[in-house]
């Protein structure tokens, strides 16, 4: 996935891995976070010039971060579209309608946050070279329900983040799994939708389930 280019895929197989084993076997300390941040940096900014096809060579090194800050632009845009659209009341979070199979291509909400914004900007410049304007969590919110949006939900974000987090500790099946998930998008979420983790851990937990329920019973056949 990496040497394809996809940052994002190999992240979310590589990052519950790190994180499980670093909480149940090795815990990191804060030396040993700091040089995996950095090192992350790095390594992501590389593969993303290999993926574009442009040199991997550093002129400035502050370009290492050009990742992290992009991104931020899009906090900015979405205020111009809601002054022109208004919010969306929560039909941009087509993560919550991608639960079910088909059922976002049957309501017609294929469109979140970061194509609605895409969309806006072509139409205000179609001669632009194009290129996919994206979004961040909190534009993802925001589009939706504004400023009250982001306050509440990322409350409740950081509440549950910390119940599944306790959970786990406590080494707890179902709360290893949904903080596993959680960890996995951890990256990729501050960068996409709010949603991005849901379909993910409601089908993890069905497999969850699936696993624990006929470990269960073929035991109980076998004895």
């Amino acid at each position: 996935m990496l040497a394809g280019g996809s940052r994002s895929s190999a992240s979310f197989i590589a990052l519950p891995i790190l994180g499980i084993y670093c909480m149940i076997y090795k815990p990191l300390n804060k030396k040993q976070v700091f040089g995996f941040v950095t090192l992350s940096v790095v390594i992501m900014w590389l593969i993303g010039q290999v993926r574009s096809g442009g040199e991997a060579s550093v002129s400035n090194p502050i370009l290492l971060l050009v990742d992290l800050t992009v991104p931020s632009r899009n906090n900015y845009a979405v205020y111009e579209y809601v002054a022109k659209y208004g919010f969306t009341y929560g039909t941009s979070f087509v993560g919550v309608f991608t639960v079910i199979p088909f059922l976002s291509n049957f309501l017609g909400l294929t469109n979140g946050s970061g194509e609605l914004l895409t969309h806006d900007f072509f139409n205000m410049n179609p001669d632009y070279d194009l290129i996919g304007l994206g979004t961040t969590i909190i534009a993802d919110i925001y589009i939706a329900f504004g400023c009250t949006g982001v306050i509440v939900l990322m409350y409740l974000l950081g509440k549950i983040v910390k119940k599944y987090t306790e959970g786990a500790k406590n080494n707890n099946y179902y709360s290893l799994v949904i903080y596993a998930e959680l960890f996995s998008v951890s990256v990729f979420t501050v960068r996409g939708y709010v949603t991005t983790g849901l379909r993910p851990i409601i089908w993890c937990l069905v497999i969850a389930y699936f696993v624990t329920h006929y470990s269960i019973k073929f035991s109980a056949i076998d004895k």
